[in-house]
């Protein structure tokens, strides 16, 4: 559920998300300038001074890592897309660095916590596709110095001179997070929503242009879309098809997770009676789902081209931004949040959707 749901509403009742699409381009240059840009955002949450030892990046971390290790991806191929065009398509850091010629020991020395071997799905889900997780560290991790190697790598490729983290007790502790406390992809969705919130606040209070952020911000809102949908899904437990299941977690596409999780509601609405109050809800929520398949299909589409100026097969990316992009996103976000609300826990608590066993038996604590 967002918690924000009043502020994301507000701004967008603003024109502070249009997009100038004429300003949009196709390189390497201008993915990871957006990149590193809503990374630095968060990053600058961070520096921040409280009174309290607990970061407020703690909430966050999983989006602000995929930030952090998804900007290096893109400021590596950059510099490699001349001389090894055939490199684009993986997400290995480490293949990357020994095209690019560094002392590789020493990169994966100072980018280890961002598992540079791996094809960079870690931020995004807590498993693999074989259900293997990702961390099992139990104490906390800090990425103190990760976040300064980064704002080095940075500065020497660029010539800049972003600051440093300041190294202090106050400050390591703010960079310690704890990938034990994402056990579901629910939490990881909410991780992804308050980074969402952050750049939106960013934004608005006009420390930013949504410009200079869209291709991030739209990758944030479909990727805590999937998320959702598909820990939607759980509540209905062993009611839902083996094969569905088993599907749904090593699936991507919203569209198709959308599609799965529809199947189940229609049958539940279907099972509403003629003079139950709850029909005509229930059946205004149906065709806003048939609006909502609409829009995820063209967000979707999109998804990879989001990440990249590519396509999956090495082409130039055909994604060319509207100026209602990025609020026509936010909106589908905020509404089918609402939407899933309704479709599990309404349908549930009134008897319409059969909960599996499995979640009988959690729900009643036996």
């Amino acid at each position: 559920m967002i918690f924000h749901e009043i502020d994301i509403r507000r701004i967008l009742a603003t024109n502070l998300l249009g997009i100038e699409s004429k300003s949009h381009k196709r390189d390497w240059d201008f993915y990871s300038e957006q990149y590193v840009t809503a990374f630095f955002t968060l990053l600058d949450t961070g520096r921040e001074r409280k009174c309290s030892n607990t970061s407020i990046l703690n909430v966050k971390f999983m989006a602000f890592l995929f930030l952090m290790r998804h900007s290096l991806e893109l400021l590596m191929k950059k510099q490699i897309v001349q001389s090894s065009p055939e490199m684009l398509k993986g997400h290995n850091l480490k293949d990357l660095a020994t095209v690019l010629g560094v002392d590789v020991q020493d990169f994966l020395s100072d980018f280890a916590l961002l598992l540079p071997e791996s094809e960079g799905d870690c931020f995004r889900y807590t498993t693999d596709n074989n259900g293997v997780r990702f961390f099992s560290v139990l104490n906390g991790i800090s990425y103190f110095e990760t976040c300064n190697h980064f704002i080095s790598y940075y500065n020497q490729l660029k010539n800049k001179n972003v600051d440093y983290l300041p190294d202090d007790r106050l400050h390591r502790g703010y960079f310690t997070f704890y990938p034990r406390e994402v056990i579901y992809n629910g939490v990881v969705a909410s991780h992804y929503d308050e980074a969402i919130y952050d750049l939106l606040m960013a934004i608005e209070n006009k420390q930013i242009a949504a410009q200079q952020i869209y291709l991030p911000l739209l990758f944030l809102i479909r990727h805590s879309l999937e998320l959702k949908l598909k820990q939607a899904v759980e509540p209905i437990g062993d009611a839902v098809d083996a094969n569905d299941k088993d599907k749904i977690w090593k699936e991507h596409s919203v569209s198709k997770i959308f599609k799965m999780l529809n199947k189940y509601i229609n049958k539940a609405i279907d099972l509403i009676p003629a003079n139950d109050g709850l029909l005509q809800e229930s059946l205004l929520y149906k065709k806003k789902a048939h609006d909502f398949q609409q829009q995820i299909n063209k967000l979707d589409s999109n998804s990879y081209i989001l990440r990249f100026p590519v396509d999956r097969k090495g082409g130039l990316s055909n994604y060319m931004p509207s100026k209602s992009d990025l609020s026509d996103a936010l909106r589908l976000y905020v509404e089918a949040d609402t939407f899933l609300v309704f479709a599990v826990e309404v349908l549930a608590k009134n008897g319409y959707l059969k909960l599996g066993d499995d979640i009988m038996h959690e729900l009643m604590g036996c």
